[in-house]
């Protein structure tokens, strides 16, 4: 059996909308016992960004990361990163209320560039 929260009851169609998340703790709550600040970990760049670099790791689902100075004088960060290159990285601040954790580059280890994998339907969005 399982909790759920009534979203919407529309009488005139004869429907309950009901939510399965909803009823459920909000993970992002309590993010930062899971991910202190200071916390190293590795991760890939999946997405190239203005101001950073969207990863993902065995323990994020996805986060943004500040790309350093440290790799030269880079403008941009694909400059410094590819999409796909494992990363490791040391978390700067976690931020529930927007759902973000922000990280820093701290390594670049010595291992393939497994490029991401787009979706489907984002290949079809563009035709």
């Amino acid at each position: 059996m399982w909790d759920v929260v009534i979203l919407n009851i529309d009488a005139e169609n004869k429907r309950i909308s009901l939510g399965l998340k909803q009823a459920e703790e909000d993970p992002w709550l309590r993010i930062g016992e899971t991910y202190p600040i200071g916390l190293e970990l590795r991760g890939r760049a999946v997405r190239l960004m203005d101001k950073g670099v969207v990863v993902t790791s065995a323990t994020t689902s996805r986060a943004s990361s500040h790309v350093p100075a440290r790799r030269g004088q880079h403008r941009e960060p694909g400059d410094a990163v590819k999409e796909g290159q494992p990363l490791d990285l040391k978390v700067l601040e976690v931020d529930p209320i927007h759902h973000r954790i922000v990280l820093a580059v701290v390594g670049y280890p010595d291992e393939p560039i497994i490029p991401p994998v787009k979706p489907v339907y984002e290949e079809s969005k563009a035709e």
